[in-house]
């Protein structure tokens, strides 16, 4: 079959808000592709890639077209509410490829490899260091490391000088290819833009290499210029000859891809950019338990949190597995607080840490003191947060976007924590023995407080951050035993 790309695409106002905006080209099924005229709006290193792709046999339907949108950002628009863009097995840069390419025996070297993509970076490194090379053209139109603008090129932070530090992380020499700083660029690469190799499963001239555990990446060169949006609908498939991106139901306008659900701190770490209002946003809240406990906390039903809870798999059937043993948690247990949930596990593990001795099952004075104890800690962290104190002015607006959306998120679960510990209380209320009522009722040990501790009403000795109400107790202990 001969290999087409063309389109059909008229600028309109509704249409993509783009730098160049697109004219007005029919193109017929072509073998030449003379993308510098179809792809006038988008850089020489683009129009290069497409030129590469489609002589590589890549077939993308006649209403996509490629664009500019904004500095060091591509994307793609299409009227028909169905698109599809094909890549030849071929021109996908698979781990076996990256081995290959570098000329020395990574592959003996694999299963010590504590990164097993870190031949695929250091060959994006070396590629984009070389002049030529099959894979030149797609690794020279990749955004440089101050086009990413990922907070790991951030400077703010010491060096020598700020300008020091920032000249060494984002100074592309390319032809240091074993530098830290292009390194950091093929990784930058690698996050942001690859798709899992296991997607190439079941084809018949794929290495064992490219699928020896489900994290090993792969990049797809022109479906990678697709911008992300969560509610793309869009499906992977491969064949033996292609990898294809199907867009379902697009309804026209931008070309989306959909790499699933991303919360802001991997959206800005891996495309520089946050997102107003971010139903998958996350605060992630580590505590630290000894680890003796953690056996106890799952006789008790507390699920411990594994990576796998927080990691899927776009491929089916696969799964991703954990260490059996307790090592994964010595550094903590890693919860994540969305704006609409409070993990349950998280609560209980706070209910459990502040079990007396005399306690051996979930006390209505465990469950209240341990929705005590969070309450306060996510209230501590959401006082850390200071929006207003942001002092970089080129980042200025992302970094205010992601701290905006961190305190909303933790100010949220504080309320949802106050509704809990309201409920407990109206649910036990007959059973509750409460200091506002002993204070009130029981005037000896009132005056006791007045004399000992110089409490002249109870709601400031019992103001936030303070441990009145355990201080309290035993006095009042000691007093009735009296």
């Amino acid at each position: 079959m001969i290999p087409y790309f063309a389109s059909t695409a008229l600028y309109r106002p509704d249409a993509l808000k783009l730098e160049n905006p697109p004219i007005y080209i029919h193109w017929q099924s072509v073998t030449t592709f003379a993308l510098k005229y179809l792809t006038k709006m988008a850089s020489e290193n683009i129009q290069n890639l497409l030129s590469w792709a489609a002589n590589s046999g890549a077939r993308i339907l006649e209403d996509v077209l490629f664009a500019t949108i904004a500095k060091g950002n591509v994307g793609a628009r299409s009227d028909s509410p169905s698109s599809s863009i094909k890549v030849p097995i071929k021109a996908i840069i698979k781990l076996s490829d990256a081995i290959f390419g570098l000329g020395f025996d990574v592959k003996k070297h694999l299963g010590s490899l504590k990164n097993i993509n870190a031949p695929l970076k250091l060959y994006l490194a070396q590629v984009r260091a070389s002049l030529d090379g099959f894979y030149s053209a797609y690794v020279r139109s990749l955004p440089s490391a101050a086009e990413i603008n990922s907070p790991y090129f951030y400077y703010e932070h010491k060096f020598y000088d700020d300008a020091q530090l920032h000249g060494y992380l984002t100074n592309d020499e390319i032809d240091n290819w074993t530098s830290f700083p292009a390194y950091l660029w093929a990784s930058m690469i690698v996050k942001s833009r690859s798709f899992p190799s296991a997607l190439l499963k079941g084809l018949p001239n794929v290495s064992e290499i490219d699928l020896r555990q489900p994290d090993v990446a792969m990049l797809v060169p022109v479906i990678d210029l697709l911008n992300h949006s969560p509610q793309a609908n869009v499906t992977w498939t491969a064949s033996d000859e292609f990898f294809e991106f199907q867009s379902h139901n697009n309804g026209g306008g931008e070309l989306f891809n959909n790499y699933g659900r991303k919360g802001n701190e991997e959206l800005l770490l891996a495309y520089g950019f946050c997102l107003e209002n971010n139903s998958a946003d996350t605060v992630a809240l580590k505590i630290k338990v000894p680890e003796q406990m953690l056996p106890e906390l799952e006789k008790h039903g507390v699920t411990l949190p594994r990576l796998s809870d927080y990691t899927s798999s776009v491929v089916g059937g696969e799964t991703q597995t954990d260490s059996a043993s307790y090592d994964q948690f010595k550094d903590g247990l890693l919860f994540f607080i969305a704006k609409d949930r409070v993990p349950e596990d998280l609560i209980r593990v706070f209910q459990w840490l502040v079990r007396s001795p005399w306690e051996s099952k979930l006390t209505v004075r465990m469950q209240l003191s341990g929705l005590n104890h969070l309450r306060q800690a996510v209230e501590s962290k959401a006082a850390l947060i200071d929006v207003n104190n942001v002092k970089s002015e080129k980042n200025a607006e992302m970094i205010k976007i992601y701290l905006r959306s961190q305190k909303a998120i933790l100010h949220a679960a504080v309320s949802d924590i106050k509704h809990v510990e309201n409920a407990l209380l109206t649910e036990h209320k007959a059973s509750i023995l409460t200091l506002k009522t002993i204070y009130k009722k029981d005037v000896k040990f009132a005056q006791s407080l007045l004399v000992t501790l110089g409490v002249h009403q109870l709601r400031g000795y019992l103001g936030p951050g303070t441990h009145g109400p355990s201080v309290a107790i035993i006095p009042y202990q000691m007093l009735q035993q009296e």
